[in-house]
C-alpha cells in the first residue's frame, strides 16, 4: 500500500503531468475505488449534442441540445480551459477538475453518446404514447419560400393551404379526444409560418377552450 500512498501524494502535491485519470490508470480501477473511495472515472468525450455559437449580442456560447445547458465562454481563460478539456478529456489536471465536473454534470462531456441517443428516443416515445400528453402534427400549408437543393418535394404543388373544412374537423377532433390532456402541437410543412393566420387561429382556439397546450 506504500505505492498507493506515494502515488496519491504525488497527485496531492501537484506532480507535473499527474491527472485523476492517470492516477486511476496507475492504481487500477478496483484499487482506485476501494482505496480512495472515489468513483471509477470512465473515458469521457465531447458530446455530439454540443453546439458552439458566437452571438453578436451575447458573445461565445456553448449549448447542449440534450440537457439544455448554456455556458457563456467570453472569458478567454475559461474558454481556453474548456477547449483543452474538449481536446483531451481524459487528461485533466487538478486546476481544471472543477470545470471538468461541471461539463460532465451539464452533459457537455459524456461517457457514450449512444446512451444520450437512447435518452432522446425514450423521451420522444414516452411523449408520443403518454396518456397525459398528446401530440398532434399539423401541416397548415405545403407552401415554402425556400428552394433547398435537397428538397424531396421539388416539382410538386406547394401553394396549397389547409382548407376551412379540415380546420373545423380538426378543432372538433381536439375537443372530443384531447381536451382533458396536455396537447403538444407540432407545426409541419412546407414552411408553416407562411400559414401564420392558421397557426394564430389554432392558438386562439386552444386558449379559448382552456386546453393546456404548447407548440
Amino acid at each position: 500500500m506504500e505505492f498507493v500512498r506515494a502515488t496519491i501524494m504525488l497527485f496531492a502535491h501537484g506532480e507535473e503531468g499527474m491527472t485523476l485519470k492517470r492516477l486511476q490508470n496507475t492504481l487500477g480501477n478496483y484499487l482506485w475505488a476501494g482505496y480512495t473511495g472515489l468513483p471509477i472515472l470512465f473515458d469521457m468525450k465531447w458530446s455530439k449534442y454540443n453546439y458552439m455559437y458566437v452571438s453578436p449580442r451575447h458573445g461565445r456560447l456553448l449549448f447542449n441540445l440534450l440537457s439544455g445547458a448554456f455556458l457563456e465562454l467570453n472569458d478567454e481563460e475559461l474558454y481556453a480551459r474548456v477547449m483543452s478539456i474538449k481536446n483531451a478529456p481524459d487528461d485533466v489536471d487538478k486546476e481544471n477538475s472543477e470545470i471538468y465536473d461541471s461539463l460532465v454534470e451539464s452533459g457537455i462531456l459524456c461517457e457514450r453518446d449512444e446512451i444520450n441517443s437512447n435518452i432522446v428516443d425514450y423521451v420522444t416515445l414516452s411523449r408520443m404514447f403518454s396518456p397525459e400528453e398528446r401530440n398532434i402534427v399539423i401541416l397548415p400549408t405545403l407552401g415554402c419560400n425556400l428552394s433547398c437543393s435537397y428538397c424531396y418535394e421539388s416539382g410538386k404543388t406547394k401553394d396549397k393551404m389547409m382548407s376551412p373544412n379540415i380546420i373545423r374537423a380538426l378543432k372538433a377532433y381536439i375537443i372530443k379526444e384531447y381536451s382533458s390532456s396536455h396537447v403538444r402541437l407540432h407545426w409541419y410543412g412546407g414552411e408553416p409560418l407562411l400559414a401564420y393566420d392558421i397557426i394564430k387561429e389554432f392558438s386562439v382556439f386552444m386558449k379559448g377552450h382552456s386546453i393546456d397546450y404548447d407548440a
